[in-house]
């Protein structure tokens, strides 16, 4: 819970950033590094990629590196991702608690496929390989005033024959406004947009792109509930969010029962609903996650994570 002063404050900052890094200046019709705009977990994806508010372990040091400072001891995850027309994503991350009052995390993302080369009279050339990396290193740390803030470092490794770019970006994310009921989130990525550079195997021609700035502002209302019966009670923690981005909604709900087993769906404009569900065994979860996309057609996203704290 906070004071008024303290929510004053952590408002008028709230208000600062979303004025300093305006929206409207952040749609762009083509984007490099654009395979990093769909995610890189399960739980997020079955929600419709709303993540700004929603703590998920190792994976804030993507979706929010603010909330990192919650991060378990000895937290290992991985992600692995099917999808149409052989296109393959993959995570692996660790976190790691410093404090009670700060969280470490660090990731590697890969996503790759092939793509054929023909001519008009569709005749195969060849194909071409597309590979793309992302290693990332984030640091959450909870204070009081502004509230809990991180940073994520990042470098970015495209290939896409002839071209190799690469660079190195840095993320922010902030939760300014917490209560019982509710938070909201800001996540600005690739902060003054993020410079790659290469250049052609062939002619060795030097080429440079600016990934640029994301805005992101999420709102998380949760609650609890028991459903009572004659033996015992089961608890309900639900979770309904939404996240706002270019323009573009990104609402998702989910429902954990004892903590055991979750279910969540969502909506993202060009991949329209999705779903997924969750199970948690002792120290170990796992996370799935359905996705349709007018372009690519379906997906499916696994994710799996192990706890090794001393708790």
């Amino acid at each position: 819970m906070m004071n008024k002063l303290s929510l004053v404050i952590r408002f008028i900052i709230f208000c600062f950033l979303i004025l300093t890094f305006n929206l409207n200046v952040f749609s762009m019709a083509a984007q490099p590094a654009n395979f990093l705009e769909n995610g890189i977990d399960a739980r997020t994806a079955g929600m419709g990629n709303t993540w700004t508010t929603l703590y998920n372990g190792v994976y804030n040091v993507y979706n929010n590196p603010a909330l990192l400072y919650q991060v378990e001891n000895h937290n290992i995850t991985g992600t692995y991702t099917l999808k149409y027309l052989d296109i393959k994503n993959s995570f692996i991350g660790y976190g790691h608690s410093l404090s009670k009052k700060t969280g470490i995390a660090f990731g590697w993302y890969r996503t790759g496929t092939s793509i054929e080369e023909t001519t008009e009279s569709e005749e195969i050339l060849g194909e071409k390989n597309f590979i793309a990396d992302c290693i990332f290193a984030g640091i959450g740390y909870r204070t009081k005033i502004p509230g809990p803030i991180g940073f994520t470092l990042k470098y970015i490794d495209e290939n896409f024959s002839p071209f190799k770019l690469s660079g190195v970006g840095l993320d922010f994310g902030i939760v300014p406004i917490t209560s019982k009921n509710f938070n909201i989130g800001l996540t600005i990525k690739n902060i003054f947009g993020t410079k790659l550079k290469g250049s052609s195997y062939w002619d060795k021609e030097k080429i440079e792109e600016t990934v640029p700035t994301k805005l992101r502002i999420g709102i998380v209302y949760f609650s609890t509930t028991e459903l009572e019966l004659p033996k015992e009670n089961i608890k309900f923690d639900s979770r309904f969010l939404v996240d706002y981005e270019d323009g573009l909604f990104y609402p998702g709900i989910e429902i954990f029962i004892e903590d055991i087993i979750g279910v969540r769906a969502g909506f993202v404009t060009g991949h329209r609903l999705t779903f997924g569900f969750s199970f948690w065994f002792k120290k170990i979860n796992f996370d799935y996650a359905f996705l349709t996309n007018e372009n690519l057609g379906n997906s499916h996203r696994f994710t799996t994570s192990f706890k090794f704290n001393n708790e």
